[in-house]
């Protein structure tokens, strides 16, 4: 029988300042439950696992052109190790897109579509 992952995250568990003495591996690992099936999440946020070919910033491009119908290039933006939501709004800053969140949804979505 498998049972259910439970976890509890107080606050002061993340506040830099709280005085916590556990890491915070130490801290998921005495809040759960493990089942007998584990898994192994990985981010690689600075390519030092996988290279992708570039392919992130193709569909950005692509996504920048079928949502906004803009051609530009993304050479002046910083991808690398940023949130899809941050480089959105350096994306829409650099070439005169308003970021209400119904753009950057939009935008978005076509992004993952081209990845």
């Amino acid at each position: 029988m498998t049972r259910q992952a439970r976890i509890r995250f107080p606050i002061s568990a993340f506040h830099p300042f709280s005085g916590a003495s556990r890491t915070l591996f130490e801290f998921l690992i005495s809040n759960f439950e493990f089942s007998l099936k584990t898994a192994l999440v990985l981010f690689d946020i600075d390519q030092t696992i996988l290279h992708s070919g570039g392919a992130g910033e193709k569909a950005l491009t692509l996504a920048l052109r079928d949502r906004f119908g803009r051609e530009e290039t993304l050479d002046n933006i910083e991808i690398a190790g940023k949130t899809d939501v941050w480089i959105a709004h350096r994306i829409f800053e650099a070439h005169g897109i308003e970021p209400r969140p119904e753009n950057v949804d939009r935008f978005l979505n076509g992004y993952l579509e081209y990845l």
